[in-house]
């Protein structure tokens, strides 16, 4: 749903048509003038969550991998407080893009804050899957995100990574596990990473044959899941033919790394809104019985 938001910090007025709108610009009030305002800056907006109010933004042409089938990436990611007041950008070193279009949103060691999982590509080493820590501010302080943890670059350019939606506690210790896609146009291979301090550790690598979750220039990221499963140590997998194909549905084996193609009947229940990935992820489990 979009928003309207308008609101002031530290003499600045930040104007948010929605977070459907592509452009924020912010004013400067100058003193001693009634009403008198100049544009100091305009941000063009990319996808944004909307219950946290973190947003991609600056597209730039500095990597034109293409693989959105659009000539950008972005820049920066950003806050937005429900005011409209509070502008916190987070910039990316130059050699560096925000290889994405979507903002997902999880609380992985159910502390009651969330992280945010975004796809970052180097120019030299292709993408990593990155952690960031969304702080919601206090005491008069803005809402900002920060890096907390990554993984590895794959390790050439122009190689990228799809997060599948979900995550799961595979090894019981509180904290839950991401699956990607490296390479889904090449070789798709799954991915599954354990967040370790600063590091995103790989703890499985499993090729895929068929599957993928990503068609080279389609702006469509959703359609693979990432659910819990009947026991410790497992996890369903739902992944999409790359022939366009119904999907598969797998499971996952954290003991044996292996990944296991099922009977199990795939679901349609995927989207980008996170309680609708938890409702495909429960139609899933119902069928293990």
């Amino acid at each position: 749903m979009a928003k309207s938001f308008s609101g002031s910090l530290r003499g600045f007025r930040v104007m948010v048509a929605g977070f459907g709108a592509v452009v924020l610009t912010i004013t400067l009030l100058l003193p001693g003038s009634a009403g008198a305002q100049a544009v100091v800056n305009t941000v063009k907006l990319g996808a944004c969550d909307d219950l946290l109010g973190v947003c991609l933004a600056n597209p730039t042409q500095r990597y034109k991998h293409g693989v959105f089938g659009q000539p950008f990436e972005y820049g920066t990611i950003l806050t937005i407080d429900e005011n409209g007041a509070a502008l916190r950008p987070y910039n990316l070193p130059f050699e560096q893009v925000f290889e994405d279009r979507r903002v997902r949103v999880v609380d992985l060691d159910d502390d009651g804050l969330s992280e945010v999982i975004l796809i970052v590509a180097d120019r030299n080493r292709g993408a990593a899957v990155a952690l960031y820590a969304f702080d919601p501010g206090d005491d008069g302080n803005s809402a900002t995100v920060y890096p907390m943890a990554q993984s590895d670059f794959i390790g050439a350019p122009n190689r990228w990574l799809n997060p599948l939606d979900g995550a799961v506690d595979l090894d019981g210790d509180g904290s839950r596990e991401i699956a990607v896609i490296e390479t889904p146009h090449i070789a798709p291979t799954l991915r599954v990473h354990q967040w370790n301090g600063g590091q995103l550790d790989t703890l499985a690598r499993i090729p895929l044959g068929g599957y993928s979750n990503h068609a080279f220039g389609s702006l469509q990221l959703a359609g693979s899941l990432f659910c819990e499963a009947d026991a410790p140590g497992r996890a369903l997998v739902q992944i999409p033919r790359a022939d366009g194909g119904p999907a598969g549905v797998f499971i996952f084996d954290l003991a044996d790394g292996t990944l296991r193609l099922t009977e199990l009947q795939p679901t349609d229940l995927y989207t980008a809104d996170f309680f609708i990935q938890n409702r495909a992820c429960a139609a899933l489990l119902q069928q293990l019985g």
